[in-house]
């Protein structure tokens, strides 16, 4: 006679299934045993971004979610190495629902493959993920800072674009409107963030409105620097009295000072 029963293994490792007969009233009792060996188990694992699309410097959650073949209860260990498709990687340990989460911020842009390669581990073998991912361009912000400011007529004034990005490094060109009819395009020197200088001299006096706008790139967007105002050739003027206090019908001297920046004024006051 046969006597069947189902069992789902739910580690992998060798094992020795014994079956022991009780006997009946006509046979005597008996026992059997057979090895048994539990290989791993396949897997699948599925790499998922949130949010996609993405931009440059936005923080995106990477979820890797690992299903062994059968389902079974044991739960998946090991660790997960994502690969974000921009050059950096981070591995993370498996945890809750078999998944493995991180975090990531993009620092370039377009059409990007994000996968998720699960080692194994004791019971499952490892598998790999792959998610398709489009990086936008990021925000970027450019600060205009000029010095110095009030300049003299002549003076060779410095003008410095900074732009700064969530992550990565802004590059290509700035152009800076001095506002006398005049501009000149500068490079930006990469850096967090970055940065370029240029110097122009005015060749009169007033105020001018300066601005620096910033063209983009492959990874960014184009931004713009609130205006500035440069006065060229202004003055303070002071006045002082001596003596004072002072007497009726007595003689006070009166001085007027006037200043620059730079060079000294001439004319009537």
């Amino acid at each position: 006679g046969t006597a069947t029963i189902n069992h789902t293994y739910l580690t992998a490792n060798n094992f020795t299934a014994t079956a022991t007969y009780g006997s009946d009233a006509t046979f005597a009792g008996s026992s059997g045993t057979k090895a048994m060996t539990v290989i791993k188990s396949v897997t699948t694992t599925t790499v998922a971004v949130n949010p996609s699309p993405a931009s440059v410097g936005q923080l995106a959650t990477v979820t890797a979610t690992i299903a062994p073949t059968p389902a079974v209860s044991t739960p998946v260990a090991g660790t997960v190495t994502f690969a974000f498709g921009d050059g950096t990687t981070a591995v993370v340990n498996v945890g809750a629902n078999n998944t493995a989460t991180t975090t990531h911020a993009f620092v370039t842009g377009g059409n990007l493959t994000v996968g998720g390669i699960f080692t194994g581990d004791s019971n499952f073998q490892g598998s790999t993920g792959l998610a398709a991912l489009h990086v936008t361009p990021g925000a970027s912000t450019t600060a205009l800072t000029v010095t110095p400011n009030p300049g003299s007529v002549s003076q060779s004034i410095g003008f410095t674009a900074t732009v700064s990005a969530p992550a990565g490094t802004p590059t290509g060109p700035v152009l800076f409107d001095f506002g006398d009819g005049t501009n000149v395009v500068g490079t930006l020197t990469a850096g967090s963030p970055s940065t370029v200088t240029v110097h122009h001299p005015y060749p009169a006096k007033g105020a001018f409105t300066v601005t620096a706008s910033y063209a983009g790139d492959v990874n960014f967007n184009a931004s713009n620097s609130a205006p500035v105002q440069e006065v060229i050739g202004g003055t303070t003027t002071t006045v002082s009295s001596a003596p004072n206090p002072s007497l009726v019908g007595q003689s006070v001297a009166v001085t007027a000072t006037v200043a620059a920046p730079a060079g000294t004024p001439t004319g009537n006051v």
